[in-house]
């Protein structure tokens, strides 16, 4: 295994900036080995006219798409959600249709923010009832998380395994 081969594959699925020193930490290679090698990797990306490149952010490093790149390709990028907005989007799945009124009650006011997250990444859906939302899973949802349900019994199935429910005997209410 070579070293440059090893830190692209570290940079490539860290998905996060790094500083050399994580990197050495990662790779076992030397600092200055690391930033020699950043540099090559760097430089084979340009030469070959590559949609990625390592960039510095500051005192870290990163794989990234070419900018001339995203706007094409940005809406496959996958969405990484938060553990907070993951909760939410759990306890929606299971209760589905829930009112949103509900899940505020459950979550406090940070819920609206998390819906709104939820529903611009088009893993949610809400409709109008009465002064509040009824919200509820959509196709993308089930994409976005590797489920393979075919009822809504199915999904809630799923997530009650997945945040640890009861399931059948829950008396928690959507409304």
């Amino acid at each position: 295994m070579g070293k440059k081969s090893l830190l692209e594959a570290v940079l490539f699925l860290s998905g996060k900036a790094m500083t050399e020193r994580q990197l050495s930490e990662a790779t076992g290679i030397s600092t200055t080995g690391i930033k020699r090698l950043l540099t090559i990797l760097n430089g084979e990306y340009e030469e070959r006219g590559s949609a990625l490149r390592v960039a510095r952010r500051g005192r870290r490093w990163v794989m990234q798409v070419r900018e001339e790149y995203m706007e094409k390709a940005a809406h496959m990028a996958p969405t990484t959600l938060p553990p907070a907005v993951l909760k939410s989007a759990s306890l929606i799945a299971y209760y589905q249709p829930v009112k949103q009124s509900h899940l505020v009650r459950i979550l406090g006011t940070k819920a609206y923010d998390h819906i709104r997250r939820l529903r611009e990444g088009g893993l949610i859906a809400a409709r109008p009832s009465g002064r509040t939302l009824l919200l509820s899973t959509t196709s993308k949802f089930l994409e976005f998380f590797g489920l393979e349900a075919r009822s809504r019994e199915d999904l809630r199935r799923l997530m009650a395994e997945r945040i640890g429910a009861r399931g059948e005997g829950d008396s928690t209410s959507s409304g």
